[in-house]
């Protein structure tokens, strides 16, 4: 008597194939990077080499540009001085308070300073504005 195969049989087999190849590969991948100590501190100024996922996912020149750009924003301390003007000159920011509106106008400016078009859009944003407080004792507790 032959036995009857069902045709999920060579998907599944298959796919626990896969699986198997899949944890197995994981396994010697994680035990082939050497792992820094937990405490080791970590320098972003040293070049980066390109990951291996970057290398298959990206263009060459692609991550080479990256690297550029990170190498001169981190040789740079514009950021560092952007961040300081809007802390130290235009405070706190919450959504819809004249602050933020003044931190957008300031980056706004900042950037067509650098040669960018900025448009800027008309947003809405629902906020409490404080009036006058007023209250008024009534009826004291222990005068009844």
């Amino acid at each position: 008597m032959t036995r009857r195969h069902s045709r999920s049989e060579p998907i599944f087999n298959s796919g626990l194939t896969l699986l198997i190849a899949l944890l197995a590969s994981t396994a010697i991948a994680q035990n082939a990077q050497p792992k820094p100590p937990a405490n080791a501190p970590v320098n972003f100024m040293a070049p980066q080499p390109a990951s291996a996922s970057e290398q298959a996912n990206f263009p060459a020149q692609l991550v080479e540009e990256l690297g550029a750009i990170k190498e001169a924003a981190l040789a740079d301390d514009y950021a560092y001085r952007e961040v300081t003007h809007l802390t130290e000159n235009i405070g706190p920011r919450l959504a819809g308070s004249a602050q933020a509106k003044a931190a957008v106008e300031y980056v706004a400016g900042e950037l067509r300073q650098l040669g960018l078009e900025v448009h800027l859009d008309e947003v809405k944003v629902p906020h409490w504005v404080r009036g006058a407080e007023t209250a008024e004792l009534t009826e004291h507790v222990n005068s009844r």
